[in-house]
C-alpha cells in the first residue's frame, strides 16, 4: 500500500513528462509501467543496460534524458502491469501485478491519477498477413531498439502514417536492405489542408532527414499503394503492393512490416467511468478538457488516449497535466503549441485515413480474427444468415474478439466486415463497449482473490 497524491500509470513520453512537472510542483508522485525503462515505445532501450545510452535507432534522445532527470524523488515502479482503476472517496485504488512471474499484487492509493497508456498499432488484414514474418512496423522497431535484433535483411514497409519513414530510418541505419516504403496516402495532400500547414513547418527537418535517407539509399517511396498479399513456404518470401487503379509491384523479402495507425488503450479510463468520443481517424479517444482532466474527478489523461498525435504533442499535453495538478499556471503559448499539432493530427488522419473497402476483396478464408481463429467468411455468414449488422454482434456469434488481445488487433476490422456485410454503417455507440474491459490486463485468480472487499472483513 501507498498513499500518493499523484499515480502516473506509463511511462512513456507523456507520463514522464506529467510525473516531472507534478514531483516539481512539491507532489508525492508515482510512475508505474508495466516495462522494466522508462521510455515507453517512443524511447524503448535495451532493458538489461544499466544506463540507457543513445542508439541510431532513437529520436530526440536529448529529450529523454531531459525529462528523465527531472523524475528525481518521483517513485518508480516499473514492472508493474497495472490492471484495474477504481475511484473511491477522496482518490483512488490502483491494482497492479508486479514482476512478470511472481505477479505479486501491488495496491496503490491516491488523489489523482494520470492515464498515459498510449496506444498499439492497428494492421487491416490482408492476404497471407498471419504468415512468419509479417509483423508490425512497430514490432519491427521494438525489437530493433530494445534487443538490437533486425527483423529480417530484405524489408519491405507499408501501410500509412509517418511512423513508416521513421522505421525505414532506423532500419537502414541498421544496415537492413529496405526494398521499398509504401504509403496509402499522399504526402502531397497536407498542401491541401491549410490548418496542417503550421504543424508541417515544425516536422519540415525530419521529414527532410528521412527523405535524404531514403534517397541516399535508393530505398522506393510509393504514394498511393496498399499491401494486398504476402506469400511464402512457411513464412513470407513475396509481398505485393498495389495502387488505387490496380497497378502492382511484387518484391521478395524476408520481412514484411505493416502498419495502418494507431488504437488508444484506453481500458484503465473506460473502466474508471471517463467518457469518450470519436477522433478524426476512426479511433475512440478519452475526452478531457483544457487542462487534460476527464469527466470523473481527480482522473486525467495525456498522450495518444485523448488522440493519436506523435510524442511531441503527448509531452505538452503531460505537461499540462502536470502543472494542473501542482497548481501551477499553463501559459497560453503551451495551449497554442498544442492546438498546433491537433490540427497536424487531424490532417495526418485525413491523409493517412484508412477506407474499410479495403476489406471487401478479403478472401472468406483469411482469418480476422487470429485469437480465436475467427475468419471473413464467418464473419460475413453470421451477417448474411443470422442478422449480425455491428461488431458486438459478430462478436456473440463468432466468437471474434473474445481471444486473449480481447478485440485490440482485431476489433476495427470485425466492425468495418460487419458494416460491409450487413450494409449498415458502424455504429460509433458499440465503441465503448469494445474499450470497456475488466481486467485491463490478464490476472490470476489467485490475485483476484487476494483483492479483498473492505466490507468483507
Amino acid at each position: 500500500m501507498a498513499d500518493l497524491d499523484v499515480v502516473v500509470v506509463g511511462a512513456g513520453p507523456s507520463g514522464m513528462a506529467a510525473a516531472a512537472q507534478a514531483r516539481a510542483g512539491g507532489l508525492r508522485v508515482a510512475l508505474v509501467d508495466q516495462q522494466a525503462r522508462i521510455g515507453g515505445a517512443y524511447w524503448r532501450h535495451h532493458p538489461q543496460d544499466a544506463v540507457a545510452e543513445e542508439s541510431a535507432a532513437h529520436h530526440d534522445w536529448a529529450t529523454f534524458r531531459r525529462i528523465a532527470g527531472r523524475l528525481d524523488g518521483v517513485e518508480l515502479l516499473l514492472a508493474h502491469a497495472v490492471w484495474a482503476l477504481e475511484p473511491v472517496d477522496g482518490g483512488f485504488v490502483v491494482r497492479a501485478a508486479r514482476g512478470e512471474v511472481a505477479r505479486e499484487p501491488v495496491r496503490l492509493e491516491a488523489s489523482s491519477v494520470v492515464v498515459a497508456t498510449g496506444a498499439h498499432e492497428r494492421v487491416t488484414p490482408f492476404r497471407g498477413w498471419t504468415l512468419p514474418g509479417v509483423m508490425t512496423a512497430g514490432g519491427g522497431q521494438a525489437l530493433l531498439k530494445g534487443t538490437g535484433v533486425v527483423p529480417g535483411h530484405r524489408v519491405l514497409i507499408a501501410g500509412s502514417g509517418p511512423l513508416l519513414l521513421v522505421v525505414a530510418d532506423g532500419l537502414l541505419r541498421a544496415g537492413v536492405d529496405v526494398v521499398a516504403v509504401a504509403d496509402t496516402g499522399h504526402p502531397t495532400a497536407y498542401g491541401l489542408r491549410p490548418s496542417s500547414w503550421s504543424g508541417i513547418v515544425s516536422r519540415m527537418g525530419e521529414a527532410a532527414a528521412y527523405t535524404r535517407t531514403l534517397a541516399r539509399q535508393r530505398v522506393p517511396f510509393h504514394a498511393g499503394y496498399r499491401v494486398v498479399e504476402a506469400s511464402g513456404d512457411g513464412r513470407v518470401e513475396r509481398a505485393v503492393i498495389a495502387s488505387r487503379g490496380g497497378r502492382r509491384r511484387e518484391y521478395d523479402v524476408d520481412a514484411l512490416l505493416v502498419s495502418h495507425g494507431f488504437t488508444p488503450q484506453l481500458e484503465l479510463l473506460v473502466g474508471a467511468g471517463a467518457e469518450t468520443l470519436v477522433d478524426h481517424d476512426g479511433s475512440l479517444v478519452v475526452a478531457v478538457d483544457s487542462e487534460q482532466r476527464t469527466t470523473v474527478p481527480g482522473l486525467l489523461a495525456t498522450g495518444e488516449v485523448t488522440g493519436v498525435g506523435g510524442a511531441s504533442l503527448a509531452i505538452l499535453e503531460g505537461y499540462v497535466a502536470g502543472r494542473t495538478l501542482a497548481g501551477g499556471e499553463v501559459r497560453p503559448s503551451l495551449h497554442e503549441r498544442i492546438a498546433v499539432h491537433r490540427r497536424f493530427a487531424r490532417a495526418m488522419h485525413g491523409v493517412s485515413g484508412g477506407r474499410p473497402d479495403v476489406l471487401a476483396d478479403l478472401p472468406d478464408a483469411e482469418l480476422v480474427c487470429r485469437c480465436e481463429e475467427v475468419t471473413a467468411g464467418e464473419i460475413r455468414s453470421a451477417c448474411r444468415d443470422l442478422g449480425v449488422d455491428d461488431a458486438r454482434g459478430a462478436k456473440l456469434m463468432t466468437r471474434a474478439g473474445m481471444g486473449l488481445c480481447q478485440g485490440r488487433m482485431c476489433g476495427r476490422a470485425v466492425s468495418d466486415l460487419a458494416a460491409l456485410a450487413s450494409g449498415r454503417p458502424a455504429d460509433d455507440g458499440t465503441a465503448p463497449r469494445w474499450a470497456a474491459r475488466l481486467p485491463a490486463l490478464p490476472v490470476t485468480l489467485d490475485q483476484l482473490a487476494a483483492e479483498r472487499h473492505p466490507d468483507a472483513g
